[in-house]
């Protein structure tokens, strides 16, 4: 067991990073994240009494305070040089793998509190963190795990071939006239692991607790403010999944296009802009109107037929056979391209 004094020490480190990180002071915090090693936690993820992290006090510590001393609890904005300083203090902490949706002791990941309190530069910055590491992590998913006892034969010239394709018959030849002898009293050490599948997975329950989803172990399976990570991450998997299957199909001389249409005016806008008219105060119609003629250059919202005639009239006619691949945008000028 480890004495007081050992504690106390690595309670003073852990507290001595967290401090740099909320003074933003990235030389120090570097140079501490290089001196301090902690025996069950990296250096950048470590955590103080209050659950607080490197990137959670980076970020907290951008929040605005007002008169009263409360932080975040008035409307003033977050100074813009400040939040820039939060900024690099974050790169650098997620540069040197700080978990990007650590739990602090209230529930909260960094990007909940950036979001909470306005910090959209920051917010931005741990949204594109999730994206890369949701993607990092499917594609290492795609890869066979090598035990560690398999052995890859080097690479051979082939001036060396004949001497070397004799040796490794020798020594087959060998290994085979001595095989080796397993000592049967020999005790074997098992550790206890619990093997989840995707069934079990996805037939366990989830609930929902302050603005998050959690499994059974209580494991936080998705935040609220995770949802951009989602809409952006489902957005461009069908704008790459038309890049890739255009490619394979092109060979068949079959196209493959895909197109993006922006506000058009169908039930389910109907249906948004009752929701924000409930949580703006607008009457039926006025939210619409409003982001068609702030976010369209045209100034209104689409209708089915403008669709319509892109997808059949052009992508589905003649016109655009030598077209494959492309994500046709049909939003009344939202998005330039």
């Amino acid at each position: 067991m480890a004495n007081i004094a050992e504690v106390m020490s690595t309670d003073d480190n852990v507290e001595e990073i967290v401090q740099a990180a909320s003074k933003h002071d990235d030389a120090l915090l570097e140079r501490l994240l290089m001196q301090y090693t902690f025996p069950e936690v990296d250096a950048v993820d470590v955590q103080n009494a209050r659950g607080t992290s490197p990137l959670h006090a980076a970020i907290a510590s951008c929040v605005p305070t007002s008169t009263n001393g409360h932080a975040g609890e008035s409307t003033v904005s977050p100074s813009s040089e400040l939040e820039q300083m939060g900024c690099d203090t974050v790169r650098l902490l997620l540069e040197n793998g700080a978990i990007w949706n650590q739990l602090d002791n209230n529930g909260d990941t960094p990007g909940c509190i950036a979001s909470r309190h306005g910090l959209l530069d920051l917010y931005e910055l741990m949204v594109d963190a999730g994206v890369r590491a949701e993607i990092l992590l499917n594609r290492l998913e795609g890869y066979e795990h090598l035990e560690d006892e398999i052995e890859v034969e080097p690479v051979v010239e082939m001036d060396d071939l004949a001497a070397h394709t004799a040796d490794v018959s020798r020594k087959d030849m060998e290994n085979d006239g001595a095989p080796q002898l397993l000592d049967a009293t020999q005790a074997t050490t098992t550790t206890d692991t619990i093997e989840v599948n995707s069934s079990d997975y996805l037939a366990s329950s989830l609930t929902f607790d302050r603005n998050k989803l959690l499994d059974n172990d209580k494991n936080g399976v998705m935040m609220a403010w995770e949802s951009d990570i989602m809409k952006s991450a489902s957005k461009w998997a069908v704008r790459g999944f038309t890049q890739v299957f255009a490619m394979e199909m092109a060979q068949h001389k079959i196209n493959v296009n895909a197109y993006a249409p922006g506000i058009v005016g169908t039930a389910m806008w109907d249906l948004i802009d009752e929701k924000l008219g409930e949580q703006q105060g607008q009457q039926k119609g006025e939210s619409v109107k409003k982001y068609s003629s702030e976010l369209t250059a045209m100034g209104r919202v689409s209708t089915p037929d403008d669709v319509a005639r892109v997808v059949g009239g052009f992508l589905c006619g003649k016109d655009s056979l030598f077209v494959t691949g492309q994500t046709i945008v049909v939003d009344g000028g939202i998005i330039f391209t």
